[in-house]
């Protein structure tokens, strides 16, 4: 198998991984298992940022600080979800760590 093939099969298993993490987030009503999800998601979100921001030539910095900006957004989701209190504190844990994981993959996959 080539280098592209590899890298194939690990976009694709990323892709997969990703949007089965982001159903099962829409689907689970149970509070405790939607709670490991969302850790999961926001980990895997930081993950993608940092595969992208190494991915990226050290002159594209902007590009570099947008996957770091994914990063980060999966890092407060993570620390919201440990802190949250209420309702409405895990929603927007919830819909960082979705943002975190989807935008980071699609940037990795456009840039």
């Amino acid at each position: 198998m080539s280098a592209l093939g590899i890298l194939l099969v690990i976009f694709t298993v990323m892709t997969a991984v990703t949007i089965t993490a982001l159903v099962l987030l829409l689907l689970i009503k149970d509070k405790k298992k939607k709670k490991y999800v969302v850790y999961f998601l926001g980990i895997w979100g930081m993950a993608i940022a940092y595969m992208n921001a190494t991915a990226q030539p050290s002159n594209f910095i902007g590009y570099i600080l947008l996957a770091l900006a994914f990063g980060a957004a999966g890092a407060v989701s993570v620390i919201l979800q440990i802190i949250s209190k209420k309702q409405s504190t895990d929603t927007a844990a919830s819909i960082l760590a979705a943002v975190s994981a989807a935008a980071g993959l699609i940037s990795l996959f456009i840039f």
